[in-house]
């Protein structure tokens, strides 16, 4: 397994399962992205976001800027360190958690909330074959959690079901408002859930 960024050309974390057969490297497997490697150097700063820690990274390899974009390079790459947006976690063991992406992250009534964390509980339910959460303009909150779900197939849930299941598992400002069903959700190249497209799609289900 590998986390990279491309700005940065090569991988900057990663590790194999192999090298330490137990639990924790099994739980490591399924939640982290791995150590920091040998040409890497990663500094967690402080995030007010009070989710996680916003990562930045140091690496022989990095780009130059963007190309004829100054203000985006000055933004990225201040000091030598390129500002990835990421939003991560050190643990005591050395090994690096993803928690998001710090422009993704939705603020309801001041309250920030990780759209993986919301996603994360829609996937404990075995209805559940994709999830995607955004957030959206809120004339109250700032911004209301909006979630995009595919079902199994055979399988069946309603909104009011689904909400009633996240509320167990989530504080009341994390629950989405509302829930969509989809036959499938829009993704990018790389299989990932594209939150881009849902908050493009959004406005039709309003």
């Amino acid at each position: 397994i590998y986390f990279g960024v491309a700005p940065a050309i090569a991988p900057i974390a990663g590790g194999w399962l192999f090298v330490h057969l137990n639990w924790h490297s099994i739980f490591w497997f399924l939640t982290a992205v791995g150590v920091a490697l040998w040409f890497a150097n990663f500094k967690l700063l402080p995030e007010t976001l009070h989710l996680s820690h916003r990562q930045p990274l140091k690496v022989s390899n990095l780009m130059q800027g963007y190309w004829r974009d100054t203000d985006a390079t000055d933004e990225a790459v201040r000091a030598g360190w390129f500002h990835t947006g990421d939003l991560a976690r050190c643990g005591s063991d050395g090994y690096y958690y993803f928690a998001g992406r710090k422009k993704e992250i939705i603020i309801r009534g001041g309250s920030n909330i990780s759209p993986q964390e919301v996603e994360s509980a829609l996937y404990e339910h075995s209805a559940v074959s994709e999830a995607g959460v955004i957030g959206c303009a809120d004339t109250v909150w700032g911004e209301a959690v909006i979630a995009f779900v595919a079902l199994r197939p055979g399988r069946s849930v309603t909104e009011a079901a689904l909400i009633s299941f996240l509320r167990k598992r989530l504080a009341d400002y994390k629950t989405p408002e509302r829930i969509h069903f989809l036959p499938q959700l829009p993704k990018g190249p790389t299989g990932k859930i594209h939150r881009r497209a849902l908050r493009e799609a959004a406005p039709a289900f309003q």
